[in-house]
């Protein structure tokens, strides 16, 4: 958020070359800070307060198959990827559109799309909540994401058929609430489907889905499209990729349904 508002700030007023320079030095300073302040004492504190030993013994790994084990794993990886999609290419273009669209000047285009990032931050705690207190099952989780990605297109969808105005950008910020909300039961689920020993290759896998699915090809994609059919052209076509990840995960939760059914 801070690195969108502050470098159409410093776009506007020393170049955009001064901008990737700034947020390149802050990247450095927080490389530095961070072993500075996180120390192995810190996190000892942190997990006996929370009520785990500092130090395990040695557990047996399990196989790494684990990871995509069945077909539930495999569509959340799917589904929560195709839904960052959205959430990677609307914040990389929403400075571009707002000085298109809304004659802003780049800093003050910046610093809305920063306010609109801070917006998709929120909704990826607020939804996270939603998930831990009213999901407890697999398929509710599911069928909570497909929830999620759904109305996130309906939002959208319904913001870019309207002209720049107060109530189109009303819409993108309910929109872009929802644009990373599957992190919340996509997280969960992970956690649920593998064991517990594997839990940080499993969640460096999600990530991998999510930047290789979503937050990598999604602002690029839309800068295609958008040499083609015109910026706004181009964000119409991203409510596709919410709906595709609704029906993934809608999907996986017909198959885990199924897979109760049989068991019982």
């Amino acid at each position: 958020m801070l690195g969108v508002g502050i470098g159409g700030v410093v776009a506007a007023a020393h170049s955009w070359r001064m901008a990737f320079m700034a947020i390149a030095l802050s990247g450095l300073a927080l490389a530095i800070i961070f072993p500075l302040l996180v120390r192995d004492k810190r996190l000892a504190v942190v997990a006996v307060a929370a009520g785990h030993e500092p130090h395990q013994a040695k557990r047996s790994f399990p196989k790494l198959g684990s990871l995509f084990a069945g077909r539930t794993i495999k569509c959340v990886y799917a589904g929560s990827g195709l839904q960052l999609f959205v959430a990677g290419a609307l914040p990389a273009w929403l400075p571009t559109y707002f000085n298109r669209y809304y004659d802003l000047p780049v800093d003050k285009a910046g610093s809305l799309a920063a306010l609109y990032l801070a917006i998709c931050g929120i909704g990826m705690v607020v939804c996270g909540l939603i998930s831990d207190r009213c999901c407890r099952e697999v398929n509710q989780r599911l069928l909570l994401g497909a929830t999620f990605a759904l109305t996130c297109a309906l939002l959208l969808t319904a913001a870019l058929m309207l002209p720049p105005g107060s109530t189109q950008l009303a819409l993108l910020g309910l929109a872009i609430f929802l644009a990373a909300a599957t992190t919340g039961p996509a997280g969960a689920l992970v956690a649920g489907l593998t064991p517990a020993a594997i839990h940080g290759t499993a969640f460096a896998t999600l990530t991998l889905a999510n930047n290789f699915l979503g937050l990598a090809p999604g602002p690029i994609v839309t800068g295609w499209l958008a040499d083609h059919v015109g910026l706004i052209g181009a964000f119409r076509w991203l409510p596709l990729a919410s709906v595709a990840s609704a029906i993934i995960l809608l999907i996986a939760r017909r198959s885990s349904r199924a897979k109760l059914a049989f068991a019982e």
